[in-house]
């Protein structure tokens, strides 16, 4: 289970009106059937969102590319907006959900009583958080209603008292400290590892998280050691492909070059690790369009059975110099 923070850049409003929100509530629920991810609370906020997401057979990153990119494109449309919209790409911190999904599920939903945007005695009716449809208030929009009240009780009404009190609660005496302390970047204990501050749960749970997470650092360490940069990826899926090196450099939206472009911002973002901000002047085009690209750039690697980078050819061509480096 993650949960997921998104903020506006320079914490800047990311949500001007009831239209942004809800826009931006049903482009996320699109999202999320897209990718096969159950959301267990949401809210969003005036310059940020949070999500609690227990992701599907299509990884985290996809499926908050697919939203952010959507969002980015959203606001610089609505608002005429030319500069940065979002702080990064999005902030995560994996959780067990055995042991903190009702932890999770208050601190969300109360962020709007947190932040002095609805009373607390109001929150049941508020409609941009998930809680007014756990309470029955409102239709289900994103949250797994059945799973989250299942943590609270044997029957719907019971969890559905349960969670009045829990909410109660966290009102009056405040959500886990622990949890507080990860979420909001405070300091973390003195105890804690560099590495487990990525995480919170038990130290099992930890173990094997930070194991997968560590198997991708390393072979991601493997292919930079392997002399692996988005330039020689550019070359190597030209020799794939056929495409004119110098128009996938140059952004040319012809097809042998897009379908390559998009192609290369898979493989640099999920392979390589790589932003979308350094993919963007190798091949032409702003961090927003090699967003765009790469969600196709799946679909594509599989039609040429391009499972890693070494399923591609050895690039007959020395790749061109990187343009922001002197020479």
């Amino acid at each position: 289970m993650h949960h997921v923070m998104v903020r506006g850049w320079r914490r800047g409003t990311l949500f001007h009106s009831d239209e942004d929100r809800a826009a931006y509530v049903e482009r996320v629920g699109e999202v999320l059937e897209w990718g096969g991810a159950v959301c267990y609370a949401w809210a969003v906020m005036p310059n940020h969102v949070h999500l609690v997401l227990l992701r599907g057979a299509t990884p985290l990153a996809k499926v908050m590319q697919r939203i952010n990119t959507w969002l980015a494109s959203y606001v610089k449309r609505r608002r005429r907006v030319r500069s940065g919209v979002l702080d990064g790409r999005y902030k995560s911190l994996v959780v067990d959900s055995d042991a903190y999904l009702a932890e999770l599920v208050r601190y969300v939903h109360l962020n709007p009583v947190k932040a002095g945007l609805v009373a607390a005695d109001d929150l049941d009716d508020h409609p941009w958080t998930g809680h007014a449809a756990l309470m029955g208030h409102a239709a289900p929009r994103l949250v797994d209603v059945d799973t989250v009240l299942g943590h609270f009780g044997a029957t719907v009404g019971a969890a559905r008292q349960a969670l009045e009190r829990w909410m109660a609660d966290g009102v009056a005496n405040g959500c886990a400290p622990d949890l507080v302390a990860r979420l909001e970047g405070k300091r973390p204990p003195p105890d804690a590892a560099p590495a487990d501050r990525r995480v919170l749960g038990a130290p099992a749970f930890v173990a094997d998280v930070l194991k997968k997470a560590d198997d991708t650092d390393r072979e991601r360490a493997r292919l930079q050691a392997d002399g692996w940069t988005v330039e020689r990826l550019v070359a190597a899926c030209v020799e794939l492909t056929g495409a004119d090196a110098d128009e996938v450099h140059g952004g040319r939206r012809r097809r042998p070059a897009s379908r390559t472009r998009a192609l290369v911002s898979w493989l640099a973002l999920e392979k390589l690790g790589a932003t979308a901000a350094s993919v963007a002047p190798v091949v032409g085009v702003t961090p927003v369009a090699v967003a765009k690209a790469a969600l196709a750039g799946a679909e594509i690697a599989k039609a040429y059975g391009v499972r890693t980078l070494d399923d591609l050819p050895a690039p007959t061509s020395k790749p061109p110099a990187d343009p922001r480096k002197p020479v």
